[in-house]
């Protein structure tokens, strides 16, 4: 991981064909006082694929955010287990 004058570049590492790489960010942020969508940036990605026997580059950006809600919404909200159980993994793998 490097920090850059705009955000932070991690290097996964090399994918093989539809091998998926997990990729879990975690957000320290302050109390948010309005409910709404709170923009938390992008993630940017470049990768390289074969293309007709030749290797082309490829770069895409996702946007990050979060919706935020009332307090007592947050009760209603129903988790994603396998988002929870994939997360778990990574964090036991990386204190191993």
């Amino acid at each position: 991981m490097q920090q850059q004058q705009a955000g932070v570049e991690v290097f996964l590492g090399d994918v093989y064909q539809i091998e998926s790489k997990p990729l879990v960010l975690q957000f320290s942020l302050p109390a948010i006082s309005t409910t709404g969508t709170l923009d938390l940036g992008s993630l940017s990605y470049t990768y390289q694929q074969v293309v007709d026997g030749k290797i082309q580059k490829f770069d895409a950006t996702l946007p990050l955010s979060i919706k935020v809600i009332e307090e007592g919404q947050a009760a209603a909200v129903k988790l994603n287990d396998n988002v929870i159980q994939q997360a778990s993994q990574l964090r036991i793998a990386k204190q191993k």
